[in-house]
């Protein structure tokens, strides 16, 4: 029998930030390769508003981001895959030689795209 899984609480992005700060080398490198995923808000926005439409005529709540995730992931061929890996390769390389964005520059960043969205959202309302 599968177990529903519990909805995390929510946090605010101030509490975001906060744990980002305590994440490890390692660990801000993941999130950083995460987000740089969505960074394709092309590809992204689309992709949410087709899955919004969809869940909509089934009588669903919209998706979330990690559904949007997801869907990507799926769409992706096993070359794409291969050809992503080998991306984040390089860019660990890069890292382990010095060759990063000072994290306050993608603090910022994250920052303003997320008062972007939320005004976005706050428009939608």
């Amino acid at each position: 029998m599968i177990m529903a899984q519990p909805k995390p609480e929510r946090i605010s992005f101030d509490q975001v930030l906060k744990l980002v700060d305590q994440l490890t080398p390692i660990e801000r490198r993941q999130l950083r390769q995460r987000l740089e995923f969505q960074s394709c808000d092309d590809e992204w926005n689309k992709l949410k508003q087709d899955l919004t439409e969809k869940r909509s005529t089934q009588g669903l709540p919209p998706p979330t981001d990690e559904d949007v995730q997801d869907e990507i992931d799926a769409r992706r061929t096993p070359e794409e895959l291969d050809a992503l890996r080998r991306e984040i390769q390089i860019g660990l390389k890069q890292l382990d030689e010095g060759k990063c964005v000072p994290a306050e520059q993608v603090l910022a960043k994250l920052r303003a795209r997320a008062d972007k969205r939320l005004e976005e959202w706050k428009a939608n309302q």
